[in-house]
């Protein structure tokens, strides 16, 4: 995932560009990308550098902020670190601009034709008043406007409405607007980032396309998730990433495994898939913890984004039946789609697994 984080001094009329993203797409591969962490000579910087000004976009004002480039700290990895399936090796840039005195709203974006992760989400930080937005974005989407300085609005008391009214309207707008993004946040990462929260549903389909015991099971993983995700949001359970990690392959490897082993539904399984869930929802809760979640929305945002969660396993679910419900009912279901499919998904979710360890 990309991280970008944009920090404002209104005071000096300065503002900081800090970029975390895995190079290496845009070096050429994880062995150029090594040999530049390696030997950073100065022909391979300056065609670092280039490329990633015409991709990195600030604006202030619609007028393109001049950004000079003032650090970069390269991942200390091994090559094999690099090569592994499931590396992300993140390089740390920072630039640093000046903006026009009197200007008022900045506007971020990274052009279409830059390959880094998506999607990328954005922190807009200014150190006065400490004020923060955070968004996520797409590759070529502009963000929306974040005010330099503070916006101070008068209200005509004879023209407007009372000031309460105004303020309900506000807060309303704001609200709905928060709504939407952690809604948004949540499905995409089901659909389409969420390869392996995607192929669990999968294996959950797979073992009953039946709507009753579908429907238990989703419900157990839900209900685990939800626990798992509040807590560690408000930072009562907080495991390292690279447990997380790993455990959520597994328990891709092992619902694949059981699928092929296990040809009825039993209660134990019910209780296996809401374990998995409370492991996933820690891994839906590190995707906020490094967003943020608004102080003054924080329940709210909390519950849309887990309805954009639930939305998206809706998602895989009604295209896993569009594709393979017509042949729920055939006799060789099992052989010819159940096992062969099984076996892909515990295949897949074993490599993630031992690439993830190994990171």
């Amino acid at each position: 995932m990309t991280r970008v984080f944009i920090t404002i001094d209104p005071e000096i009329n300065t503002v900081e560009v800090g970029l975390k993203v895995d190079l290496t797409r845009i070096v050429g591969g994880p062995t150029a990308y090594y040999n530049l962490t390696q030997t950073p000579d100065e022909q391979r910087m300056i065609n670092l550098e280039g490329a990633l000004a015409k991709g990195v976009k600030l604006s202030c004002d619609n007028q393109q902020v001049v950004l000079d480039t003032k650090q970069v700290d390269f991942p200390i990895l091994n090559l094999e670190d690099f090569k592994a399936i499931y590396a992300a090796p993140m390089t740390s840039i920072r630039w640093r601009g000046r903006i026009n005195p009197a200007g008022k709203d900045l506007r971020f974006r990274i052009m279409p034709n830059l390959p880094i992760g998506t999607p990328i989400a954005l922190t807009f930080l200014e150190r006065q008043q400490k004020r923060t937005m955070t968004r996520w974005i797409e590759a070529g989407e502009v963000s929306q406007p974040f005010s330099v300085r503070k916006k101070v609005v008068t209200i005509n008391r004879d023209l407007s409405p009372t000031p309460t009214e105004r303020e309900k309207d506000i807060t309303m707008v704001k609200w709905l607007n928060s709504a939407w993004i952690y809604l948004k946040l949540g499905f995409v990462h089901i659909l389409p980032y969420g390869s392996d929260h995607i192929l669990f549903v999968l294996g959950l389909f797979l073992f009953s396309v039946q709507l009753r015991p579908l429907l238990a099971q989703v419900t157990c993983f839900t209900f685990a998730h939800t626990i798992t995700l509040a807590l560690g949001i408000i930072g009562f359970l907080t495991p390292p990433a690279k447990v997380v990690e790993p455990l959520i392959a597994f328990s891709i490897a092992y619902i694949g495994f059981e699928n092929i082993a296990r040809a009825k539904p039993n209660p134990s399984r019910l209780v296996i898939i809401s374990l998995f869930g409370l492991v996933h929802g820690l891994g839906f809760a590190g995707v906020l913890k490094d967003v943020g979640l608004p102080k003054q929305e924080f329940i709210s945002a909390l519950v849309f984004f887990n309805i954009g969660v639930e939305f998206g396993q809706i998602g895989v679910l009604l295209c896993a039946f569009s594709i393979l419900g017509w042949f729920r009912k055939w006799r060789h279901f099992r052989k010819a789609i159940l096992i062969p499919c099984s076996a892909v998904i515990s295949v897949i979710g074993t490599v993630w697994a031992v690439a993830r360890v190994m990171v």
